[in-house]
C-alpha cells in the first residue's frame, strides 16, 4: 500500500515538472477518450467513472503545483490502480468537452448537476446502473484529501464487509501520504494503547496540512516501537474523520472506522 502511494506521489512530481498543456495525458488503455457522438451512449451502460474536462484556457491555471487536468490525471490513475486491486469491472472514460455543441454541454451540465456556464474542470461522474444518472459527482479536490476522495468516488464499487471493528476491505484501504510538501509534523508522543485486543506500546506522530477553505486536515499515524505503521486517523474537517487500522497485522489497513462529527464542525 505504501509503495502504491509512493508511486502515485512520484508520478505527480513528474507531472508537476512537465510542460504539456491542458490536455489529459491518460492513454486510451487507461481511460478511453470519448467523442461528442460517443459519450452519451457510453455512459448509459453504467458501471463507469468519467472524467469531464476541457483542454481550453479554463484549465490552464493551477494550484498545489499542477494544473487541474494534471491533478485529474493523477487521481484517475489512482482510481484505476485501486480498481485493479479490487478486481472490479469498472470502465474509465475521459470526455474533453472543448468544441462540443451547446446541446452536449447542456447534457454534461445536467449530469454534473451544475448551473454554471461551464462545469468545474475536471469533474468526475460515477455511473452505476444502466441508463442511470450519475450516482456521485466530485470535482477534483485537495491533495491532502487524496484518500478520502478516492474512497468516496469509488464507494459503490468496493465490496465492504461490516465487522465489529468497522468496515472491512479485503484489499486494504488507502491512507494519506504525509510526506507531501503540503503536510507538516506538529507533535510526537509515546503511549500504551489497546490494539487488536492487547496492550501495545506505540509512537503517535501528528500531522496537519496547510489550511485551505477554512480548515487544514489532520492525521495521526500510529507506529509500533520498531517503526511498523498500525493505524492512521485522518480528520478531513467538515468531510468527516476516519481511522484506518491494521488490526490483523497483515500489512494492509483492513478496517475503516468512522468517527462521529465533533460539535462545532
Amino acid at each position: 500500500m505504501e509503495r502504491f502511494l509512493s508511486l502515485a506521489l512520484l508520478f505527480s512530481l513528474v507531472l508537476c515538472g512537465s510542460t504539456y498543456g491542458a490536455e489529459s495525458s491518460l492513454s486510451e488503455k487507461e481511460a478511453s477518450l470519448l467523442t461528442e457522438s460517443q459519450f452519451a451512449d457510453a455512459v448509459k451502460k453504467g458501471n463507469c467513472i468519467v472524467m469531464y474536462y476541457t483542454s481550453d484556457e479554463r484549465s490552464a491555471g493551477g494550484a498545489w503545483g499542477m494544473t487541474p487536468v494534471q491533478q485529474g490525471d493523477q487521481w484517475m490513475r489512482a482510481m484505476i490502480a485501486f480498481r485493479d486491486r479490487l478486481g472490479a469491472a469498472i470502465r474509465f472514460y475521459r470526455v474533453n468537452w472543448k468544441g462540443f455543441s451547446q446541446e452536449s454541454i447542456v447534457r454534461i451540465k445536467s449530469d454534473l448537476a451544475t448551473t454554471a456556464a461551464y462545469p468545474a474542470s475536471p469533474t468526475f461522474a460515477v455511473y452505476t446502473k444502466y441508463d442511470a444518472k450519475p450516482a456521485r459527482v466530485r470535482a477534483a479536490g485537495r491533495p491532502d484529501m487524496y484518500a478520502w476522495f478516492i474512497h468516496d468516488v469509488m464507494d459503490d464499487f468496493m465490496p465492504i464487509s461490516k465487522r465489529d471493528k468497522g468496515e472491512f476491505l479485503f484489499t486494504g484501504w488507502l491512507v494519506t501520504d504525509v510526506q507531501s510538501e503540503h503536510i507538516n509534523v506538529v507533535n510526537e508522543r509515546k503511549e500504551e494503547i489497546v490494539f487488536g485486543g492487547k496492550p501495545e506500546n506505540v509512537q503517535i506522530v501528528s500531522f496537519v496540512s496547510l489550511s485551505r477553505d477554512g480548515f487544514g486536515c489532520t492525521y495521526e499515524k500510529i507506529y509500533t516501537r520498531d517503526g511498523r505503521l498500525l493505524g492512521s486517523i485522518e480528520d478531513y474537517g467538515p468531510y468527516g474523520t476516519f481511522g484506518y487500522f491494521d488490526y490483523d497485522r497483515t500489512g494492509k489497513f483492513q478496517y475503516r472506522v468512522t468517527y462521529p462529527a465533533r460539535e462545532g464542525k
